[in-house]
């Protein structure tokens, strides 16, 4: 599909960290490899969350992955959709974990979380404003 929509540039998989067990990084290097013989250009940006991104995490993963979508929900603080203000504090704790280059894309709750529950118009505001 991504070789035929060209705004198709990325792919993710949900809850990638809680399914180690499954993508070990074999495998998670063998499926990337098998892609990027199909499209080269096609990134691979799972889904992290900050309590299980941790430096062994780093170590076995963060050479194979070219990027990580990661949901803010202020893990530092035990995880909830209310407090902003830790947003930027994670990032930055996570950029000291990757290469300096490596990407880290923000992905904000503006919807209601399984778990969590929802989020306001201005709680997402103050998570942009944050980064």
């Amino acid at each position: 599909m991504s070789l035929q929509e060209p705004n198709l540039v990325a792919w993710s998989i949900d809850d990638f960290v809680h399914n180690l067990v499954t993508f070990t990084p074999e495998y998670t290097k063998k499926l990337l490899d098998t892609a990027k013989v199909i499209n080269p250009k096609l990134t691979f940006l799972p889904c992290c969350y900050y309590s299980k991104i941790t430096p062994f995490f780093v170590t076995l993963y963060g050479h194979i992955l070219n990027g990580i979508l990661f949901p803010y929900r202020a893990e530092s603080e035990g995880a909830n959709l209310q407090n902003a203000s830790l947003a930027e504090t994670e990032i930055a704790n996570l950029r000291t974990m990757f290469e300096p280059d490596f990407p880290i894309v923000l992905d904000i709750y503006a919807s209601p979380h399984s778990k969590l529950g929802a989020t306001t118009p201005e709680y997402v505001n103050e998570v942009l404003l944050q980064v």
